[in-house]
């Protein structure tokens, strides 16, 4: 998965959850601005947070590309 790809700095296989922060930082802040939701500070970091337990389903710290798979699947199936 290319995506995946080009995250994957040590090219382990994985990704380290805290490097996809800015990544999904930037997408709830758009995604935000796009619906106009105005959500407060606490509702995008609530949001983060919770995106980041769905993405590393196994709590290890970092996500593979099946784990980003079943991700994208859940959100736009």
């Amino acid at each position: 998965m290319p995506f995946c790809d080009k995250l994957d700095k040590d090219r382990n296989g994985h990704v380290q959850i805290q490097d996809l922060g800015a990544l999904i930082s930037d997408f709830i802040t758009e995604y935000d601005r796009r619906h106009e939701l105005k959500l407060s500070g606490e509702e995008k970091s609530e949001l983060h947070n919770k995106i980041e337990d769905e993405m590393d389903f196994d709590s290890c710290g970092t996500i593979d590309q099946l784990q980003l798979k079943v991700f994208l699947t859940r959100m736009y199936d």
